[in-house]
This record gives C-alpha cells, structure tokens and sequence, in this order.
C-alpha cells in the first residue's frame, strides 16, 4: 500500500517537498536574506493549508474556531521559542537584509507541516468520508492552524528585528 501511495502522489508533490527540504538544510548555516525571501516558506504553507482546509472541509464555526484558535497559538507559541530560545536574526542596514543564524527549526517545521499536509492529504485520498469523523476534523484543523502559525510566529519574529533596526536608524 505504501508504494502504491508514493507512485500516485502528484510529481509536484515531490518536486515541492526538494526545493522545501533544500530550503530547510540552507536554513542551517548563517545567511542574509531579503524580507520578501523570508516570506516564501510561510506563505507556501499558507496558501496549501488555507486551500486543503477549504477544499477537504465543511467550513463551520467549529472549524474555522479550530484553525484561527491553532493558528494564533503557534504564532505565539513560535515568536515566544524564537525569542527565547532561538539566536536572534540581526538587520545588516547596508544591505537592507535580515541576517539570520544558523538553526534548525526552518528545516524542523518545514518537516512538520509538510509530512503533516501529506499525510491528511493521503487519509482523504484513501478514505473520502474521513473527513465526516469527528476526530479526523479536530486534529486535521489543530495542526494545520498550527503548524500554518508557527511559520508565521518565526518569520514575524525575524521581520521585527528588522522592522525595529529600521527605525532606528531613521
């Protein structure tokens, strides 16, 4: 059943999950990025999550209440880890880019959010009335909103450092 999985998974899929993974392992080593390029991760996972979410569910209160709910706790939970926890991006104002350390949790929510999509995506493919179990709808809107946030609470975390020497410099 597994290969008969990966043979029917779209090519697009695979191409997606190299250019996020390359993107992860890029993510360990120090670099400057641009602010538009620290937006690309997030707003890939963004749009793929806003998308299964509308194209697998029935939208109610109690799904959009789970996802928004999910969403805003790993926007915190991240922006709390990363500034706790995490070296801090810098702001070169020479180059107008974010100087961000090297570190793992790039690649480590990269591998979260896309094994966690992948495989939700495999369980409706495999099963189309899943998604009428009560269960199946907690968990998938629980960490899709999540997973979705905590890119967001990483990036929002970097984009400050940067929005906060801006200002400091005018």
């Amino acid at each position: 059943m597994l290969i008969e999985i990966i043979k029917n998974t779209p090519v697009w899929v695979w191409i997606l999950l190299a250019y996020l993974v390359r993107r992860g392992i890029t993510s360990l080593k120090p670099r400057e990025v641009s602010v538009r390029r620290l937006l690309i991760i997030p707003m890939i996972f963004f749009i793929w999550g806003v998308y299964e979410i509308i194209t697998t569910l029935t939208l109610t209160s109690l799904t959009l209440t789970l996802v928004i709910g999910s969403f805003t706790l790993g926007v915190l939970g991240l922006l709390f880890v990363n500034r706790r926890f995490i070296n801090q991006a810098k702001y070169n104002p020479d180059t107008m880019m974010v100087i961000l350390p090297g570190q793992p949790i790039s690649l480590l929510l990269i591998l979260f959010a896309f094994i966690s999509h992948y495989v939700f995506s495999v369980f409706v493919a495999v099963d189309p009335q899943i998604v009428k179990s009560a269960s199946f709808v907690v968990i998938f809107c629980v960490l899709s909103g999540f997973s979705i946030g905590a890119f967001w609470g990483n990036t929002l975390r970097n984009l400050h450092v940067a929005i906060t020497a801006r200002k400091s410099i005018v």
